[in-house]
């Protein structure tokens, strides 16, 4: 018996099916396909037309659409996506809006030319000799470089 794809927009999302989907027709006009999953409520797969999959958030708030990103397919898998969708709806439920609440942690999240400003420098003063090189350093080649970056987003090569 052979896998056949669903051709229908709504359909139970399972890794089979997902990786089964056809890239989006190159000569329509529109962009990307949108599906939508019958077994989770907001959650969606955009496939586009050189056949990347993404998962996106689609709800409602305060009367308005609207859509969050959640992740490409298949770093992002249906379990890790409908979860996300749950964790959001949970938010939803308290009155919460889950994009705001994404973006004040964003903000909440120091860049490395805050940390040094605000926690290393002061350290290295008060405990360290060599507290000029370590500014300068900072100052001249790190942050040209890595300073606006999230301390999250840094990781070693």
């Amino acid at each position: 018996m052979t896998y056949k794809p669903n051709t229908s927009r709504k359909f139970p999302f399972t890794k089979k099916a997902i990786e089964a989907l056809p890239p989006h027709d190159p000569a329509s006009p529109s962009r990307e396909m949108e599906y939508a999953d019958a077994e989770f409520i907001g959650l969606h797969l955009r496939v586009s037309k050189n056949g990347r999959r993404f998962f996106q958030h689609r709800y409602r708030f305060l009367g308005r659409k609207k859509c969050l990103s959640i992740g490409e397919f298949p770093a992002i898998s249906v379990q890790d996506a409908r979860q996300i969708v749950g964790e959001h709806k949970i938010l939803l439920a308290r009155g919460k809006d889950p994009a705001e609440e994404i973006k004040g942690k964003l903000k909440a999240e120091l860049t490395f030319a805050e940390f040094a400003e605000k926690f290393y420098l002061p350290h290295a003063k008060a405990h360290k000799l060599t507290y000029d090189d370590d500014e300068q350093k900072i100052e001249r080649r790190l942050n040209p470089v890595i300073g606006k970056l999230r301390l999250s987003a840094i990781a070693r090569p």
